[in-house]
């Protein structure tokens, strides 16, 4: 455990990621919401965000919220060749202009739309219910999800 004193909350947001350029490896979760941090215009931003987050934690429970982001950008954008996941969403992000507020917000309502999936909630699949249970529970289709 290391202390490093720091001017601003930007600072702190570079040191956390220049240590794990240098260390052992975050993950991919860890490293968006850092990015997601340290770009946002101001503090208030930053709380909207840390809500979102928590409510996407709180929607996965114990399902790993990093297969989540994969499937997202796989279900979006399709599969990742020559970049590394994290790489992945941080070009598109900047490459569009998403504010990181934005980004976060999007990222918990198909967190919602996912765990209904995982859940095979009829509310929101409706007759497709039972076809979703059969890929999910029974052949644990997990590449099926992004379809």
């Amino acid at each position: 455990m290391a202390c490093i004193p720091v001017a601003s909350e930007r600072d702190a947001f570079r040191i956390f990621e220049t240590l794990n350029d240098r260390g052992l490896r975050l993950s991919v979760p860890d490293l968006l919401l850092n990015y997601l941090m340290r770009v946002a215009n101001d503090d208030n931003e930053r709380r909207q965000i840390r809500d979102y987050w928590n409510e996407m934690l709180e929607q996965m429970g114990r399902r790993d919220i990093n297969r989540f982001l994969r499937h997202m950008w796989v279900s979006k954008y399709g599969d990742l060749k020559s970049k590394d996941l994290f790489t992945a969403l941080k070009t598109e992000i900047e490459a569009k202009h998403i504010q990181s507020l934005d980004f976060t917000r999007t990222c918990s309502d198909d967190c919602e739309s996912y765990v209904q999936l995982l859940e095979h909630g009829e509310e929101h699949l409706k007759t497709s219910a039972p076809f979703v249970r059969v890929l999910v529970r029974q052949l644990d289709i997990q590449a099926a999800f992004v379809l």
